[in-house]
């Protein structure tokens, strides 16, 4: 109904404030012929009349503010194309009129392209950019934009070979997961919803965008569903995202992470895309003996803890190997595309712990300003 609305803009000439201030004044008037012509005149008066209502929202008469809030979505409506094309060109640096829009430029930056590229967005997914809110509508958005992109078989089933995705509906998913913040350890439900979209071709070239590239560690900070976080890191490592380190600190430090493994893989991609500059932001986590697994494995057997992945995520962003300092299980051959499992950190006791921490700390100390990290 709204794309039909967008065809018919009311395109009504310029009113004087003084008018339309005194329309929304009779909106209170005894009379209710009144009432109803100045609702009426204002819904002729079109986006000239929008600010005025909605600042009318929240006037004192009980009467004005009702008839106010309940015309204001109507103005909006049928006036959205116009005021789509005032929120590119910046009219008033006014974006509240347009749903999310505040909440898309305070991510990604106020500019005119992204300006642009939000009214591209919203113009896509209207129905789902409008229904933004609250937290539960805002997780509902999201899991609704990331059902409706993937294919289902006639069991309702994905079918994982189709994925058309086009640059409006990624930059729309990864905003929604920026916004979304409550329930994401459970909210994936059927994750593979949502997988096939950080598989998209589309992702080499979309990350080359700055913005994009904002969102997508903006949904990254928010993401506990553990499939999805290991695959996003990987996305990060391949395209050198190098914000989504941010992330990953962001995700450690989250007290409300209730499985200490997402953390773990938090803390893997951060020794994917740190530099040697970011070494003391681990110093913390290097004491922190939380436990994420007893695991036996090719005849070890031992226990993974969070400092276990902290010293070794240390190791690597300095390329060494960490099986040098005393870790017993064989580290893979990593490439842009791999991730990379917590359980490859296991030590077997707390004296081999310290035995590597301090034998970490001496190649520090040797090594100081002599070697870079390698990449």
């Amino acid at each position: 109904m709204l794309q039909t609305l967008l065809l018919t803009v009311v395109l009504a000439a310029p009113q004087e404030p003084a008018e339309i201030n005194a329309l929304i004044e009779k909106l209170g008037d005894p009379s209710f012929k009144v009432r109803e012509a100045a609702e009426e005149r204002l819904l002729e008066i079109g986006a000239e009349a929008l600010d005025y209502v909605k600042a009318g929202i929240m006037h004192d008469d009980a009467e004005i503010s009702t008839r106010c809030h309940r015309i204001y979505p109507e103005i909006r409506n049928r006036n959205l194309e116009l005021l789509l094309d005032r929120f590119v060109v910046n009219v008033n640096n006014n974006a509240g009129d347009i749903p999310g829009a505040s909440e898309f430029l305070k991510i990604v930056g106020d500019s005119k392209a992204n300006r642009e590229l939000y009214k591209s967005m919203f113009k896509k997914h209207e129905l789902i950019l409008s229904s933004l809110g609250n937290e539960d509508q805002n997780l509902r958005a999201f899991t609704d934009l990331a059902m409706s992109l993937r294919s289902v078989n006639q069991l309702g089933r994905p079918i994982n070979n189709i994925n058309n995705a086009t640059d409006d509906d990624l930059h729309t998913y990864f905003f929604l997961g920026s916004i979304t913040t409550k329930n994401r350890e459970t909210a994936a439900g059927n994750y593979q919803f949502h997988y096939p979209l950080l598989s998209s071709p589309l992702l080499a070239e979309l990350t080359k965008s700055e913005s994009f590239n904002k969102l997508f560690v903006g949904w990254l900070k928010n993401e506990r569903y553990s499939t999805l976080l290991n695959r996003g890191f990987a996305v990060a490592v391949q395209y050198k995202i190098t914000g989504a380190k941010d992330a990953a600190l962001h995700i450690v430090n989250d007290k409300n992470v209730r499985l200490a493994y997402i953390k773990s893989y938090a803390l893997s991609g951060f020794a994917r895309l740190a530099t040697k500059e970011d070494l003391p932001k681990l110093d913390p986590l290097l004491q922190d003996k939380s436990i994420l697994t007893n695991i036996r494995i090719n005849n070890i057997n031992g226990q993974v803890q969070v400092r276990d992945v902290a010293l070794g995520a240390a190791m690597i962003i300095m390329g060494q190997n960490p099986n040098d300092f005393g870790y017993p299980r064989k580290l893979p051959n990593l490439s842009p595309t791999s991730t990379l499992s917590y359980t490859y950190f296991v030590m077997e006791s707390d004296e081999k712990r310290d035995e590597a921490l301090k034998k970490w700390q001496q190649w520090l100390k040797d090594n100081d300003k002599k070697q870079p990290e390698k990449k």
